[in-house]
């Protein structure tokens, strides 16, 4: 197994399924809550981050294609995955900062 498979199972692990909360702005296409169209989370994949995905309807392997173009290949996961988002919420989300 790659670095990449293996740090993208911890993330994926981690973030779970979707979800719609209302008042999670991340589940905003626009980034704040009632900005844009409300469509959730799924993967640790947000609707602020990727307003023109279907969310909902995201499949694993789409999610993986999106760690892996937008983070491992960018150097964003050169740090590795850590345990805990910047938010304070449990979760594994990819490092970098």
């Amino acid at each position: 197994m790659s670095d990449f498979e293996m740090a993208v199972a911890v993330v994926l692990r981690h973030e779970g399924g979707f979800q719609r909360d209302p008042g999670d702005r991340g589940n905003w296409t626009g980034g704040a809550v009632g900005l844009g169209e409300l469509r959730g989370t799924k993967f640790g994949i947000s609707a602020a981050s990727y307003p023109g995905e279907d969310i909902e309807g995201l499949t694993e392997e789409r999610a993986r294609e999106i760690y892996y173009k937008d983070f491992w290949c960018l150097g964003e996961a050169d740090q590795g995955v850590r345990s805990g988002g910047d938010d304070g919420e449990d979760g594994a989300t990819w490092s970098g900062d």
